[in-house]
């Protein structure tokens, strides 16, 4: 059996880094890494509500709290860094993001909160005529029909 040499062409195109055209790139550029168990962790932009307060301090208020982990490295681009000690995200338009987190406890159970908001909603969807007829509501008729996943 004969070995078939490559060309120095062959061996160094083998080399070379293969070029990814722009719109095949998937990079992320919101994730971070050393993420601890039992925390839910999302980005929150630094901005200012409509009613005047800070978006970030609203999610303080909720129980959030800014991740305080120089070793976080943020998304898979430059330009995202850990200053200090928090880290935050450039996400665009001159706007930064700070990572924050949440007791997963906490976080279920704000979760729950809200599923059980849809759920009245659409129990009231749900009803029929005749039901809310017998409840002594005014103006609802017709049918509403939702799937479940």
């Amino acid at each position: 059996m004969t070995k078939v040499r490559e060309s120095r062409e062959v061996q160094a195109e083998e080399k070379r880094p293969k070029r990814v055209p722009l719109h095949e790139q998937k990079r992320n550029v919101l994730t971070a890494s050393h993420r601890e168990p039992g925390y839910v962790y999302r980005f929150v932009n630094d901005v200012i509500n409509p009613d005047g307060s800070s978006r970030v301090e609203s999610f303080k208020q909720a129980g959030y709290e800014i991740v305080e982990n120089p070793k976080t490295r943020i998304g898979d681009v430059d330009g995202n860094v850990s200053l200090g000690s928090s880290a935050i995200a450039n996400v665009g338009s001159g706007r930064r993001a700070i990572l924050m987190r949440i007791k997963k406890e906490f976080y279920d159970e704000d979760q729950k909160a809200k599923q059980a908001q849809i759920t009245e909603v659409e129990r009231q969807m749900r009803r029929r005529k005749v039901e809310a007829k017998d409840s002594g509501e005014e103006g609802t008729y017709g049918e509403v029909s939702i799937g479940e996943r």
